[in-house]
């Protein structure tokens, strides 16, 4: 009997242990199924997000295109005779037109930030330049609206700094541009800068945008930096804006290892605050723009220094041509052009003369930028020929793909002025200047 038993024990051990193995295999299946899932999901998101990104960099040089010509026509214009109501007319154009780029560099800057390639810089830079520069803009705003801008900066706060100078300047721009926007007739926006922390190098700075203008309840607060969010939906037809500007403001100033709050009441005003850690600069202090002879003349004493240079222009918008070709032979500039990138070559490599810098185009027919500027650099007579693209590609990867193919620098359209001739005055020399020698 108990051999009977005994044998049943087992059949029944070994059945419940069969009946485990298969639960088990049942289970790995529907893990393995949801791994395989999981792993499409994640393929699925990367093509999609590849496609958006792919797509933003299309519609940004699609946009930014026609963008130049609408703001650079209307800059040249306003160089013209006009009467006051023409002026009045291209005036209110152009600042549109600018304004409508600002709205572009927004969508830009988010989905660089939401996708991840956004790289902040590591660059040297001195703190009172980025604040005369904020002052600068804002203070026609707010003289136009009345309202008085006011800085104070800590005596003891280091001002020789490294970061990227130019993300900070953005966020401190547009909590400016906000206060002031948001405050009415006789009343004052206050930017200030204070020292938290100083050690081993590295220092957290306070920055503080305080305003006497329509403030904010608690509600409103709670959806301030979300993306898309405005703190009341009438303010878009009001105050105009994106939704996206405080949200862009959050995430720039925690890639620089900060945070940002607001203390606010309704009727009586708000004060946004954020901080953010930096490096001191070691050693001997980069000099500031006026040690270095760089001031609000800037613009005009980098013209003084390209007059009589030889430029190539590589450009297959005719718009856009026009525009660059008036701009450089107004200010004393001497202008070549070609079509493509092939016409450029053909040009360089048959030309009697030679030229002082190329301005190239990247996104042409028959031959790119790119590929133009790796065929001029495979001649040894033009290895350090100035080259400088122009273009409606802007994004990161859009700069680093330039420099690999032998470009000096990027200027992105719609180009400013003080920026195109500047950027040209860090690279060109004209032939005849003292000190300047054609390349044999």
């Amino acid at each position: 009997m108990s051999v009977y038993n005994s044998y049943w024990r087992e059949l029944f051990h070994t059945e419940l242990l069969d009946l485990k193995l298969i639960e088990l295999e049942a289970s790995k299946t529907e893990t393995d199924r949801a791994n395989a899932s999981l792993e499409a999901a994640i393929k699925e998101a990367a093509i999609a997000n590849s496609a958006k990104s792919q797509f933003l960099v299309n519609i940004s040089h699609e946009i930014r295109t026609p963008m130049n010509a609408i703001i650079g026509m209307s800059h040249l214009a306003l160089q013209t005779n006009l009467d006051d109501i023409q002026s009045n007319y291209i005036n209110k154009i152009h600042l549109s037109a600018e304004n409508l780029l600002g709205v572009l560099n927004d969508i830009l800057d988010f989905s660089k930030i939401e996708s991840g390639n956004l790289e902040m810089e590591h660059i040297d830079f001195r703190l009172e330049d980025l604040i005369d520069n904020v002052s600068n803009i804002l203070r026609l705003k707010s003289e136009e609206k009345e309202v008085q801008f006011d800085v104070t900066i800590e005596q003891n706060i280091p001002t020789a700094l490294v970061g990227d100078s130019l993300r900070l300047g953005q966020v401190l721009l547009n909590l400016c541009n906000n206060a002031v926007n948001f405050t009415g007739s006789g009343g004052s926006v206050t930017l200030g800068a204070e020292l938290v922390d100083r050690e081993s190098g590295l220092v957290t700075l306070h920055f503080s945008v305080k305003d006497t203008g329509i403030g904010l309840n608690p509600e409103q607060q709670k959806t301030l930096f979300q993306p898309f969010k405005k703190a009341d939906t009438s303010s878009n037809r009001e105050y105009g804006g994106t939704g996206l500007g405080l949200s862009i403001c959050k995430q720039l100033i925690e890639l620089m290892e900060g945070d940002i709050w607001i203390e606010s009441e309704l009727d009586k005003g708000s004060t946004f605050h954020f901080t953010v850690r930096l490096k001191e600069q070691q050693g001997e202090p980069s000099l500031r723009r006026s040690e270095q002879g760089i001031d609000n003349s800037g613009q005009n004493t980098a013209i003084e220094r390209l007059k009589g240079a030889k430029l190539l222009l590589v450009e297959d918008n005719l718009f856009n041509m026009e525009i660059v070709r008036e701009v450089l032979v107004s200010n004393g500039l001497v202008v070549e052009e070609a079509t493509n990138g092939k016409e450029a070559v053909e040009l360089i490599s048959s030309s009697g003369e030679d030229f002082d810098g190329v301005l190239m185009d990247c996104q042409m027919p028959v031959m790119d930028g790119y590929m133009a500027t790796r065929k001029i650099r495979e001649m040894d007579k033009y290895l350090d020929l100035p080259i400088l693209a122009l273009t409606a590609n802007v994004m990161q990867e859009d700069r680093k793909k330039a420099l690999d193919a032998g470009m000096n620098d990027l200027i992105g359209k719609p180009f400013n002025i003080n920026e195109l001739f500047s950027t040209m005055a860090k690279w060109i020399t004209p032939a005849n200047r003292p000190g300047k020698t054609r390349p044999e």
